[in-house]
């Protein structure tokens, strides 16, 4: 069960924090997403301004990686998510780092 606190903080959070702008084109299926950065720079402040901050961190997990999140409110309580598993289509460096930036946005 979510802590209270943390739970009122996040509600509060969520009524300023708006979808951004999908600024970036997909390569291979010319799909419009929103870079990470924008994800982050609206999330936040609005996180931040209600005493809570976000700590995001990849787990690799049979064949693949997701992110992991942490939601830390000030007065020390957490709530800890898991991002759905991407499934890795080969072991290069540079098809992970991508894997790892979409599953934390």
């Amino acid at each position: 069960m979510i802590d209270p606190k943390l739970a009122s903080a996040l509600v509060k959070a969520r009524s300023s924090i708006t979808n951004p702008d999908r600024d970036k084109k997909g390569v291979f299926a010319g799909h419009k997403y929103a870079a990470l950065e924008n994800v982050l720079d609206e999330v936040q402040p609005s996180l931040q301004q209600n005493g809570v901050i976000l700590m995001q961190d990849i787990q690799s997990v049979a064949g693949g990686i997701r992110a992991v999140n942490l939601f830390i409110h000030e007065t020390g309580a957490v709530f800890k998510t898991k991002g759905p598993l991407i499934t890795l289509i080969d072991k290069k460096p540079g098809t992970a780092g991508a894997a790892a930036t979409y599953a934390k946005r």
